[in-house]
């Protein structure tokens, strides 16, 4: 069974997330920013049967009817009017359609400059409401949007319209955000050559001293991947 959960603070989402997350049978956790709502609506005609300012995609795998388990579990959370439900298979695929969406619409207005993050549940929020206020100062015309798997903290923030004159001075203010956060500033897409000036903010130097060890000991010329990681 898959539901579409509305939430008016970000906040209250996380506290549900963690309430699902503790639950058997969880195959999937999912944040989607309202705002992506928004543009898919407009873009992509795509449209999300629940409105609200964060959404939560919560997907329950059994062989039995979820649907109790679900009331029993959004009881007492403060979510934003009835969930959307799924059970059959074309319910569900609808509301994954929302989720598959937010990828889709993201290059509306040119390629989005791209944080892929992890970061402690219990800062998710307080990081949101921060992050935008960085982008606001460095890039006041852009659109933050943050989405992914939020049970695990496995986060991608998305600022679009961002001009490129303006993308060095906010990705290094919010690399340093996120390590002030306590999280890690590259997730799920590695390193790459982008980040690796910003290891050492969320890695002990001991970690990199291995790291190193390990890539010279495959690679002692340094062929492989050239300047991806380390220098």
């Amino acid at each position: 069974m898959t539901a579409l959960c509305g939430f008016a603070d970000l906040g209250a989402l996380v506290e549900a997330a963690r309430t699902f997350r503790d639950l058997d049978g969880i195959a999937a956790l999912e944040l989607i920013d309202g705002r992506a709502g928004l543009l898919m609506a407009e873009h992509l005609g795509v449209t999300a049967p629940v409105r609200a300012d964060w959404l939560l995609l919560v997907e329950l795998a059994s062989d039995h009817d979820q649907t109790q388990r679900l009331a029993d579990a959004l009881d007492g959370l403060q979510t934003c009017g009835e969930p959307a439900v799924g059970v059959d298979t074309a319910a569900q695929q609808r509301l994954w359609r929302v989720r598959e969406s937010v990828s889709e619409v993201l290059g509306v207005y040119g390629p989005p400059l791209k944080f892929d993050v992890s970061l402690p549940l219990a800062v998710i929020s307080e990081f949101a409401r921060l992050a935008g206020q960085l982008v606001h100062r460095h890039a006041p015309d852009a659109l933050p949007v943050l989405f992914g798997h939020i049970g695990e903290g496995n986060l991608h923030l998305n600022v679009l319209r961002c001009a490129l004159q303006q993308e060095h001075a906010l990705y290094a203010a919010m690399m340093g955000l996120i390590a002030d956060c306590g999280g890690n500033v590259s997730s799920e897409h590695g390193v790459g050559s982008r980040k690796r000036a910003y290891v050492g903010m969320s890695r002990e130097p001991a970690d990199i001293a291995a790291m190193r060890t390990v890539k010279h000991a495959f690679d002692p010329t340094g062929y492989l991947n050239a300047a991806v990681l380390f220098d």
